[in-house]
């Protein structure tokens, strides 16, 4: 196992040049679980995330990871454990957290293990649905309130167009 701050790096011969998956959930404690597709992953394995089988029944027969009214719900109860969902996509590093001031060590742990530039963009969602968008110098500076904001009535993940 491989650590790095909060993060345990537990999949064997992970390397994000090279990486297996291209988003990673991280549990409350700091485990990395990988994955292609967030809300799938919870279907797949919930095990993975302290579920059983009984908790993940009624979104086994979802085929389409757009329709978010069945995942959403157990997606959310995971946010709210503490767990935070990450994606590198189109030149940005993409959070979801519950809580962005509690949860800035973490996300700085990732983003140097991802090996980020300071000017390179970042979006962090929290659950109160504050959407901040600033740079990976910002995260590291702790300059939260530099960053823009733009609230939203409703959470991100209950959008119809995705970022994440």
């Amino acid at each position: 196992m491989k650590k790095l701050g909060q993060i345990k790096v537990i999949f064997a011969g992970f390397d994000q040049n090279n990486p297996p998956a291209d988003g990673l959930w991280i549990s409350p404690e700091g485990r990395a679980v990988p994955v292609f597709e967030h809300m799938l992953s919870i279907r797949e394995k919930p095990e993975d995330f302290g579920l059983t089988q009984q908790d993940v029944a009624h979104i086994q027969n979802v085929k389409d990871p757009s329709d978010w009214a069945a995942l959403r719900e157990i997606a959310l109860k995971l946010i709210d454990q503490g767990w935070v969902r990450y994606r590198y996509q189109g030149g940005t590093y993409h959070f979801e957290v519950d809580d962005v001031r509690r949860k800035m060590r973490v996300i700085d742990d990732v983003l140097l293990w991802a090996g980020a530039y300071d000017k390179e963009p970042v979006l962090l969602v929290d659950r109160s649905g504050r959407n901040l968008r600033g740079t990976v110098e910002d995260v590291r500076t702790r300059s939260i309130e530099k960053m823009a904001s733009k609230k939203f009535d409703k959470w991100a993940w209950s959008t119809a167009k995705r970022t994440i």
